[in-house]
C-alpha cells in the first residue's frame, strides 16, 4: 500500500508498530510549500534530539491522589483548558478529546495523563496533557507515575501497544515517556502547529502485551 502512496508524492516518515493489533502501520506525509506547491521527494528529514532513557519513578509519590476519569464532558473541558499548551491533537475522527484520563493532584498542581483508545485494534494514543514544568524536579516522577498507572489500566482493557506524538523540543515530555520504555518510531517533519510556525514531532511507541493476538473464549 505504502508503493501506492508514493506513487502520488507521499513519503513515509516512519511506522506505528502493531496499529492494527496484527500488523504496523506506515505514516505517510505530503508536504507543500507556501505557496502551495507539493515538495518533490518529502520534507526535509527531522533532526531530533536522542533521549536516552533512565530509570523511572514508578513509587507513588507521597501526597499523590489518583482518579481515572471517563466523563465526557470533563474530558471536553480538560483539553479546552490543557490542548493547546501541551499540543494536543486528536488521532480519530470525529473525537476531539481523549475518551479516559487519569488524574493526579499534589497539593494545588493538577496533572493529567489522557488517552485516545480503540477496541478494535488494541492501541491507544496516550498525551501528557501537563508536561514536566522547568525547574520542578517532582514533575517528572510524578508524571512518570501516572502515565504508568495508565498503561496498566490500557493493559487490563486488552490494549496491545501505546504510542505517543511529542512536539520535538518538548524535551521533558519525551524524558518521561522514554524512561517508560518508550521508543522512536518515526520523525514527523512540521508536523504541530505552534501560533504561527510549523514544529516537528516525534512518534514514540511501546508495546504493553507479549502476545498481539486477541484473546478467544473460553469456549473455543
Amino acid at each position: 500500500d505504502s508503493k501506492s502512496w508514493r506513487s502520488v508524492g507521499f513519503s513515509r516518515e516512519g511506522a506505528i508498530p502493531g496499529y492494527f493489533r496484527t500488523a504496523d502501520a506506515y505514516i505517510m506525509s505530503r508536504v507543500y510549500t507556501e505557496d502551495g506547491d507539493p515538495i518533490q521527494g518529502g520534507a526535509p528529514k527531522l533532526t531530533a534530539p536522542n533521549i536516552s532513557a533512565k530509570d523511572p519513578s514508578l513509587s507513588k509519590p507521597r501526597g499523590l491522589s489518583v482518579t481515572i476519569v471517563e466523563d465526557t464532558d470533563r474530558l471536553a473541558r480538560l483539553v479546552d483548558e490543557y490542548g493547546e499548551a501541551a499540543h494536543y491533537a486528536p488521532f480519530r475522527r470525529n473525537m476531539f478529546h481523549p475518551d479516559i484520563a487519569i488524574h493526579g493532584r499534589s497539593g494545588k498542581r493538577d496533572f493529567w495523563i489522557g488517552a485516545e483508545t480503540d477496541s478494535s485494534f488494541g492501541h491507544a494514543k496516550i498525551d501528557l496533557l501537563t508536561p514536566p514544568r522547568n525547574n520542578k524536579e517532582q514533575d517528572p516522577g510524578i508524571l512518570e507515575f501516572l502515565t504508568q498507572v495508565m498503561m496498566d489500566e490500557l493493559l487490563r482493557r486488552e490494549t496491545a501497544s501505546v504510542f505517543a506524538v511529542v512536539a520535538a523540543d518538548m524535551l521533558g515530555s519525551q524524558q518521561v515517556i522514554a524512561n517508560l520504555g518508550f521508543k522512536v518510531s518515526a520523525r514527523l517533519t512540521d508536523h504541530i502547529v505552534r501560533e504561527d510556525e510549523y514544529v516537528g514531532a516525534q512518534l514514540w511507541h511501546r508495546r504493553l502485551a507479549t502476545s498481539s493476538s486477541p484473546k478467544l473464549p473460553s469456549f473455543i
